[in-house]
């Protein structure tokens, strides 16, 4: 089974580190999802999904109830956290507009992006009944987030101190991360069988409008080396005492050899807590456009998350990007 995690998805360019490292931290562990309520419109009107938690590319199906006989209703999905992905019914491919049959209701079926993008708003639209909303996740993410380090070495006072785990975007009013720094990020896996294989995709923004982004990644204390176990773990149970593994990360044919001469210095890898091994790191390649345009580029990490009993959470991963 494979599962991909798109960068974008924390609303900001610096996602697998800015500079010249990046670190992505994949937490493990074992947590159920939230329900999540549907809201009617003002007639009473509902659109609710069939589950309340997708694997990605999954197909979705959307129920509506209560709407008028006959009544035309505009669909909009819309990937909530990082907005990089949208579905308008009857546009750019997506299904047309479904029409409610004599009871006021109907169905409507697209797939998901096959990355992952996290959560997802519903909003149906008619001219008679109004607006119902309504949302769901896709696959077992426990959480994605990276580090705010305020002045560069985390905070030092307040109730949260060293790393601030935030999904929103790293800028100066939380962080300071120099040309050349790593910033550090996770994701929490949930509810997968124990002792399955999985194949995690990285994708990560290289260059935007032929400007670099991120070039490469790195380990996740290329420059955030400060962070303790502790903070890396914080909130997952059971991370700090389960075991870690780590895997080198193969250079880019694309990063002209600056990820090379980082290995000079520090050995680059997947860092995982919780996994019983780690399997292939795939060579990065580019997913889709152009170093002299907009290019995303993908890596895959095989894992095997750990048998029951062992550790109370499947697996933790470590890694930043450069540039």
């Amino acid at each position: 089974m494979s599962r991909k995690l798109h960068s974008v998805g924390l609303r900001t360019r610096l996602i697998f580190i800015g500079a010249i490292g990046a670190v992505l931290v994949l937490m493990g562990g074992l947590a159920a999802s939230a329900a999540l309520l549907p809201s009617a419109s003002g007639t009473g009107a509902t659109i609710t999904s069939d589950q309340s938690d997708y694997a990605p590319g999954a197909i979705v199906t959307l129920t509506g109830a209560g709407w008028a006989s006959g009544e035309t209703v505009h669909i909009v999905v819309n990937d909530t956290i990082g907005q990089t992905w949208k579905l308008d019914s009857g546009q750019n491919g997506a299904a047309p507009d479904p029409v409610a049959d004599g009871s006021g209701a109907f169905t409507y079926q697209f797939n998901l992006p096959n990355y992952f993008v996290s959560n997802y708003d519903v909003t149906a639209t008619g001219p008679i009944s109004g607006t119902a909303t309504t949302t769901f996740t896709d696959v077992s993410i426990g959480t994605y987030d990276q580090c705010a380090n305020d002045q560069g070495t985390g905070y030092t006072s307040g109730s949260d101190l060293g790393c601030q785990w935030i999904n929103g975007n790293l800028q100066s009013s939380n962080s300071l991360y120099n040309e050349g720094d790593a910033t550090v990020q996770r994701a929490w896996l949930t509810g997968y069988t124990p002792g399955s294989t999985h194949n995690i995709t990285f994708d990560y923004g290289t260059t935007k409008g032929g400007k670099h982004a991120y070039d490469f990644l790195t380990s996740w204390n290329w420059s955030e080396n400060w962070i303790t176990l502790a903070d890396r773990c914080q909130d997952i149970t059971g991370c700090t005492s389960a075991g870690e593994l780590a895997a080198n990360i193969p250079t880019d044919p694309n990063a002209n050899g600056y990820d090379a001469a980082a290995d000079l210095v520090q050995q680059r890898q997947f860092v995982v807590r919780g996994a019983a091994n780690l399997g292939t790191v795939t060579t990065p390649t580019i997913a889709s456009g152009s170093y002299s345009g907009d290019s995303d580029t993908q890596i895959t990490l095989t894992l095997v998350f750990a048998k029951a009993g062992k550790v109370s959470v499947p697996a933790v991963i470590a890694n930043s990007p450069g540039s």
